[in-house]
């Protein structure tokens, strides 16, 4: 499972960054590594 993290991982936070930014919202750092932890987390835990 690690590589499918790997392979989509640059994906997914360009995804939440652009996300926040559709809504001119200025995310730190850590909202957004929060966001990919849990999307991740919730997508390997429901398989």
């Amino acid at each position: 499972m690690g590589c499918v993290v790997l392979q989509y991982s640059n994906l997914v936070y360009y995804t939440i960054r652009k996300t926040f930014s559709l809504y001119y919202i200025e995310p730190g750092d850590e909202a957004v590594d929060d966001l990919f932890q849990e999307l991740f987390h919730s997508l390997l835990r429901d398989n």
